[in-house]
């Protein structure tokens, strides 16, 4: 007489339907004490796998799990995100985060890659950190450089039209 007995599938494998044998795991699934099981949003897995991984931070899983993608530029991600979002106005990517855009430059729109952001502010104008554009100097004030965080006064007695250079 022989005795029937269970065998365990090893990790990385699973039993396949009728209990006869046991199946590589698939790709984006995580295979364990005989089971399959799909992958989680933002996790991936290899073909043979016990178990799904998360991305690390500044990539994404590739549309079929197996692989992790670098986020494209101005782009972001965290690790074990499933996408990349772009960075927001007023910044830049800048590795793995986004950065405040600094003063005397702007970002206008997202997905900024570059420290330069969207561009210089120009003379007769300023901007401070995260700005989404520059602004003219007030009546009474100008900026005589570009770049500039702040529209300096006038000196007494002198006055100066919005957006000026000099003071009049």
């Amino acid at each position: 007489a022989s005795a029937a007995f269970c065998e365990v599938c090893e990790q990385g494998h699973y039993a396949n339907e009728a209990k006869t044998e046991c199946v590589k795991c698939e790709v984006g699934h995580e295979c364990s004490a005989g089971r399959k099981k799909k992958c989680e949003a933002g996790l991936l897995s290899a073909e043979g796998s016990a178990y799904c991984e998360a991305c690390e931070a500044g990539t994404y899983p590739d549309p079929d799990s197996s692989s992790c993608e670098p986020c494209a530029p101005g782009t972001i991600s965290a690790a074990g995100d499933p996408e990349c979002s772009p960075c927001g106005t007023g910044t830049y990517q800048n590795g793995t985060d986004c950065k405040a855009c600094v003063a005397g430059r702007y970002g206008a729109g997202e997905g900024l890659h570059t420290k330069l952001c969207s561009g210089i502010c120009p003379a007769g104008k300023h901007s401070f950190r995260y700005a989404t554009q520059c602004t003219p100097c007030d009546v009474g004030k100008h900026s005589s450089a570009a770049e500039s965080e702040t529209c300096a006064p006038c000196p007494m007695h002198r006055t100066s039209s919005p957006g000026a250079t000099v003071c009049g």
